[in-house]
């Protein structure tokens, strides 16, 4: 099979220039298990001297396969030389890739003076890769199975400098996941901190917890890329499948304790509320505390704007005085008209309650209005008119 990726190749999933499609898609269709690359090397006097001399930068090595599915193992002539992977088990065991690197063994009966065998003819190191790539694989990747890209064999000096700069790059790339699980690990230190302060307060616990959880989802993959001590499958379980919905849930409760019946004493609780009395002659005072400014005659009442009640102790609502005249109709609206919201995530909106306001519509027909364009929050609509007459109170 040949290796030689195609000019303007590129990993699909990674966008990595130099991509050699997998098996599947070269013949091989639905195809999982093991395969065999077979490369022939042949050695003239001076190379084979130097695989068996092992000179300092000189001897020939072999750099694994930048990109595989799964695992793999390398042989010279039928001796193993190393692998990536555990073939140890029954079923191989894969982990995320590193970069490898093996030293490749002189010919059987090289010596220094010659490389040539009996015939004349150079001698041949057989180089073997055994590949094995499991089925989760043919369902992640139209192209999957076996090698991506070529193995590098050359001396070692040039090789090792070619595999010592996948590592920092693979260092590189790690290297902010590991800063930001440094930084969450000394955030739980300081969460914890507050929970010696206040150990009645479990809202500080559960944001220690949730901080030392992301310090682990943000090292695991580091940690188990660099070090192999985490397969694959064990990794992208704790990593995604447990850490992950941990953390989550713990942010639910932190908002749900925050928030809830089980707030901190030292946060106030708030209200909004607006205080209206009426006289028999029609004086109005009117003290908004936070929440909107009623209408009159339509349009919205010009008032200071005010904290809600509870912010602070001794905070003063707005207060404004004004006499309604005969025929004048004021209107109380609660935001819940304003914030409803209709399938396209457009609000009620404020012109669409003065466009009604000014229709001489009734209380019953704003909340109405805006219960069928898409009601989100509670609503209260108030209508105050004052008349001639004593008239009934329409409910």
């Amino acid at each position: 099979m040949d290796l030689t990726p195609a000019e303007g190749s590129f990993d699909p999933q990674l966008g990595t220039s130099g991509y050699v499609p997998g098996w599947t898609a070269r013949g091989h269709a639905g195809y999982w298990g093991y395969a065999w690359y077979r490369m022939r090397v042949q050695l003239d006097e001076a190379g084979a001297a130097r695989s068996s001399e092992k000179l300092a930068g000189e001897q020939l090595v072999i750099e694994g396969p930048n990109d595989f599915d799964d695992v793999f193992q390398v042989f010279a002539n039928g001796k193993l030389l190393g692998g990536f992977g555990d073939f140890s088990g029954k079923t191989p065991v894969t982990y995320f890739s590193v970069p490898t690197l093996f030293p490749l063994p002189a010919p059987a009966g090289t010596t220094n003076e010659a490389a040539a065998d009996d015939s004349g003819d150079f001698q041949t190191e057989v180089v073997v890769l055994r590949v094995w790539m499991g089925p989760g694989e043919l369902v992640t990747q139209p192209d999957a199975g076996g090698l991506h890209s070529p193995p590098a064999l050359g001396h070692a000096g040039a090789v090792a400098a070619d595999c010592q700069l996948r590592w920092l790059e693979l260092v590189r790339a790690y290297s902010p996941d590991v800063a930001l699980g440094l930084q969450f690990a000394l955030m739980a230190v300081a969460a914890f901190t507050l929970v010696l302060f206040d150990r009645s307060d479990r809202v500080y616990q559960w944001i220690c917890a949730v901080f030392l959880l992301q310090a682990i989802y943000n090292g695991t993959g580091a940690f188990g890329t660099w070090t192999q001590h985490l397969s694959a499958t064990a990794l992208i379980l704790l990593h995604d499948c447990l850490v992950y919905p941990l953390i989550q849930a713990g942010w639910v409760m932190v908002w749900w304790i925050w928030f809830g019946r089980q707030r901190p004493a030292w946060i106030p609780r708030a209200a909004a509320g607006l205080a209206l009395r009426i006289t028999a002659n029609g004086d109005v005072t009117l003290a908004n505390a936070g929440h909107m400014p009623p209408y009159l005659n339509g349009q919205p009442v010009t008032m200071e704007g005010a904290l809600p009640l509870g912010i602070f102790a001794g905070a003063e609502p707005s207060v404004v005085r004004f006499t309604l005249e005969h025929e004048d109709r004021l209107a109380l609206i609660s935001d819940g008209i304003v914030e409803a919201m209709d399938a396209n995530r457009q609000l009620f909106g404020f012109e669409r309650i003065q466009a009604l306001l000014n229709k001489h519509v009734t209380a019953i027909e704003v909340a109405d209005a805006a219960q069928n364009f898409g009601q989100e929050d509670d609503i209260s609509v108030i209508a105050v008119a004052r008349t001639a007459v004593l008239e009934p109170a329409l409910v």
